[in-house]
């Protein structure tokens, strides 16, 4: 609106400026006598020559003089800056030049907008205060704008790479390698699949578009994947004596869930379960790790008894057993 306002009063300078030319041409005599430009300059107020003839200057100076003023809003002042915030749709599919935020231009400053779609996706069109799917295109700044550039996914793209996403179950049982979430291959790539487990657990098994106990196993990405590491509570024996006698301090040291709730069963050859005092159940450490110490009883027979530890955590209980000597004197 500022720009047509701007532009009809210039419009309308340079029309009244030809019909004064087109009266002064249409007279036979050059010299300017009066007639209507005599008219319309006595009506301005404009004082004719000695000789009786008006300045082409002065009148159209008067003219000019009479016109209304622009109003200060019509146009936009020296120094005025305006903001241009662009935006990529979705934000991962693509870049833009300027780069996705937010810049500061002054008023009346050319920019050149372009889109540069990342691969599998391609440009779609503009939004917000810039329309239409050229690219590049200019946009002139003199007020705050808000684009957005907006991607599709490429279906030639799409056809010729597949997904491949990974989980992992329970969430803190472990992690993959690729890690867990969604990456793209070309069609037909040969993918090797790794689950590690965190401390406490073991890998169990696969589920999804791939099954099977193996790790590292390799996946071929002929169509979209979805695959699950499946993880179990585990309880490994890490220091224990594997001899004593009757009489003699024992040490069993295991290491299990974080922060799991540990119980401990002591068999003596004799399979009699030992009510030893330091027996007493107990909670994992931060770090998975839980020891017990006890004495074996003066009357324990020698031989070969069992010690099992259990560990429960969200419900979960798994076990670890692992044999004990008893020697005689």
């Amino acid at each position: 609106m500022k720009r047509l306002f701007v532009g009809g009063m210039v419009l309308v300078s340079v029309l009244l400026a030809a019909s004064f030319l087109s009266l002064i041409f249409a007279s036979a005599d050059s010299s300017w006598e009066m007639g209507d430009l005599a008219r319309v300059a006595s009506r301005l107020g404009v004082e004719p020559r000695p000789d009786g003839k008006y300045e082409l200057s002065s009148v159209l100076t008067a003219m000019l003089d009479r016109l209304p003023a622009a109003p200060e809003s019509a146009v936009e002042p020296v120094g005025k800056v305006s903001t241009l915030t662009i935006q990529a749709s979705p934000a991962y599919a693509g870049t833009t030049a300027p780069g996705v935020g937010t810049w500061t231009y002054d008023a009346r400053t050319w920019v050149s907008l372009s889109a540069a779609p990342a691969a599998g996706y391609q440009f779609d069109h503009w939004e917000g205060d810039l329309g239409g799917s050229a690219d590049p295109q200019l946009v002139m700044m003199g007020t705050d704008k808000r684009i957005t550039a907006v991607f599709v996914a490429s279906h030639t793209a799409l056809r010729e790479r597949s997904t491949l996403t990974l989980h992992v179950w329970p969430p803190r049982g472990g992690t993959t390698v690729p890690r867990t979430g969604t990456a793209v291959y070309d069609a037909d790539t040969t993918v090797d699949v790794t689950a590690r487990p965190a401390v406490g657990y073991r890998f169990d098994h696969w589920e999804g578009d791939l099954s099977g106990k193996e790790s590292p196993t390799s996946l071929t990405i002929d169509e979209d994947r979805d695959v699950t590491a499946v993880f179990v509570g585990s309880v490994q024996i890490v220091d224990r004596g594997l001899e004593t006698s009757p009489g003699a301090y024992v040490t069993l040291r295991a290491q299990t869930i974080p922060d799991a709730y540990c119980q401990v069963e002591v068999y003596l050859p004799s399979q009699i379960r030992s009510t030893a005092e330091g027996l007493e159940p107990k909670w994992a450490g931060s770090d998975g790790f839980v020891s017990w110490t006890w004495r074996v009883n003066w009357w324990a027979d020698p031989g070969i008894g069992q010690i099992i530890v259990y560990a429960t955590s969200q419900g979960e209980t798994c076990e670890g057993r692992v044999p004990w000597a008893i020697w005689g004197f």
